[in-house]
């Protein structure tokens, strides 16, 4: 059988939006023949001005903090934890990017066959005002891949 879906990127925040996207990837990796799901997170990290305001003495090695991005790597093993019942192998990608920009420089770097992606449920005020991560990610995407977003109210 060829696979469909070889490849898939799916974005995460933690949200239940986002565990509802990884449990869609699982199960499509299961019929269509997916080899690896990429799961992408974007870094909260904050920006050395931002801690040099807040700190005296700002650590020379501040990128290698193991705090800095101890919140993003749970988040990210929480993922892989929720994808191991569907037995595909999970790589995790932490981008310091904003979300939708960090998903899709996964999905070009991969060569994913499908970026799946949640949905808060937005309605068009909000996400005009606040932007949304699926609509930018469907908007400059469809040349790279398919892109699924799936639609739940967090």
């Amino acid at each position: 059988m060829t696979a469909l879906y070889r490849t898939i990127v799916v974005g995460t925040d933690g949200s239940e939006s986002a565990d509802q996207a990884l449990r869609h990837a699982g199960a499509l990796s299961q019929v269509s023949g997916t080899e690896v799901i990429h799961v992408v997170m974007a870094s909260r990290r904050v920006e050395r001005a931002e801690v040099q305001m807040a700190m005296d003495d700002i650590p020379e090695d501040l990128d290698a903090h193991p705090d800095l991005y101890a919140s993003d790597k749970f988040v990210l093993a929480n993922a892989e934890q929720l994808l191991e019942p569907f037995g595909v192998t999970v790589k995790t990608h932490l981008v310091a990017d904003g979300a939708a920009d960090a998903i899709i420089a996964v999905a070009e770097q991969v060569d994913a066959d499908l970026i799946v992606v949640g949905n808060r449920g937005l309605g068009a005020g909000a996400r005009l005002f606040l932007g949304s991560v699926s609509t930018k990610v469907v908007q400059h995407a469809h040349e790279i891949c398919a892109v699924l977003v799936v639609s739940c109210d967090d």
